[in-house]
């Protein structure tokens, strides 16, 4: 599989793939990572970075672009390998989509709402949340290796222990995706917005004491969408617009965070489609659906 293939592979799963510097882990120069760390990517966008940048590696952005990942990176050679172990033994490590690294592995799982990431939450053991990214197999690690799917399972929960480590440093998401986002100009306005929305809905709201939006409605959403909209847009969505937008985030945010009975999740992903007049958003719809 080429890293063509399996950043399309990945962004078919709902993640959100970026191109990295061949045989590195640092990002491609010229490439906008900040903006990209808080806005997935089209699909037509990821085969165009991969037109200019063939060679380039694979990385996954974690928290909300990827809907809401996170991944506990274990690298022995910062700890003792044993305590490493002793460690992951001790606090439990769920069965999950896991990579092997050029010195140790990734497991990658879902929270409620993007998290902060946190270095050395234990001896040889970083956190990686919201404002991170991960390099992804089929990549070539720096040492020569390549980076291999080890279990190629469904993402699973974040267990207690991760959610404890990072809990007293956890910020708003959407704060901190909305400090992310430089200037959106026409023609990513829309896919910026729902992005960033589905972020806000996922994330703490201000209105409801700083904890899960407990809204039955899209308002408390629409006005931070407004907020974004007027400081980083050029020129402003329409009011109009920007209300439909919010209504299908808010729509499919609320959706992932429910028991997913098959025909039930055909049916709400169906209105929303057929209420979408945005064409553009028809990928993004059914990639958040997924979470």
């Amino acid at each position: 599989m080429t890293n063509l293939e399996a950043a399309i592979q990945y962004h078919g799963r709902g993640w959100a793939p970026i191109p990295l510097a061949p045989r590195a882990k640092r990002p491609l120069s010229g490439f906008d990572l900040r903006s990209r760390l808080a806005c997935r990517m089209s699909a037509g966008e990821l085969q165009a970075v991969w037109d200019r940048w063939p060679d380039s590696g694979v990385g996954l952005v974690m928290g909300a672009p990827s809907g809401n990942l996170i991944a506990v990176d274990v690298d022995p050679r910062n700890a003792d390998a044993e305590p490493v172990e002793w460690a992951l033994r001790e606090r439990g490590v769920p069965l999950t989509f896991t990579t092997l690294t050029g010195d140790g592995w990734h497991y990658l799982y879902r929270t409620r709402e993007p998290m902060p990431k946190k270095i050395a939450a234990l001896p040889g053991i970083d956190l990686l949340g919201q404002g991170s990214y991960i390099v992804a197999p089929p990549s070539i690690h720096p040492s020569g290796k390549p980076y291999r799917v080890a279990f190629d399972e469904e993402i699973a929960p974040a267990p207690g222990w991760v959610l404890e480590k990072i809990r007293s440093e956890t910020t708003a998401a959407a704060d901190y995706a909305t400090r992310c986002i430089t200037t959106i100009k026409e023609g990513e306005r829309n896919d910026a917005l729902f992005d960033a929305a589905c972020g806000f809905a996922r994330g703490r709201c201000s209105w409801c004491g700083g904890g899960p939006c407990r809204s039955e409605t899209a308002g408390h959403l629409f006005r931070r969408a407004m907020a974004l909209n007027r400081k980083r847009f050029v020129p402003p969505l329409p009011k109009a617009e920007v209300w439909q937008i919010v209504k299908n985030a808010f729509r499919v945010a609320k959706a992932s965070t429910k028991d997913k009975d098959m025909d039930v999740k055909a049916l709400t992903i169906g209105r929303l489609l057929k209420d979408s007049k945005a064409a553009s958003l028809t990928q993004r719809l059914t990639a958040y659906s997924k979470v």
